[in-house]
């Protein structure tokens, strides 16, 4: 007997098929830059030792931005139920292959 891992899926045309591989193609490409764009900020980072930094045309800014607040070690909160606070769910997608 075989099973059915997608019969909760509806099932697409080659054309949708064809977009889904230019998607998931897209997908690869950013994360291989954004990745390549990391490395080389830390390499920047490296250069500009720990400075904020001019040349030629750029600018290189050292910011500070404030932590983010940990709420569950606040004592106060923590036999509090904080549902009441979410935000509503929100919907994401994910493209994969089988």
């Amino acid at each position: 007997m075989e099973i059915n891992l997608y019969k909760d899926y509806a099932e697409k045309d080659d054309r949708w098929a064809e977009l889904a591989g230019q998607t998931l193609k897209a997908q690869r490409l950013v994360k291989y830059y954004t990745d390549e764009a990391r490395k080389l900020i830390e390499a920047l980072k490296d250069a500009s030792g720990d400075m904020s930094c001019h040349g030629g045309d750029f600018l290189f800014e050292r910011m500070v931005r404030r932590g983010t607040i940990d709420f569950m070690s606040i004592p106060e909160l923590q036999d509090r139920d904080l549902e009441e606070f979410r935000k509503p769910d929100s919907c994401a997608w994910k493209l994969s292959k089988k």
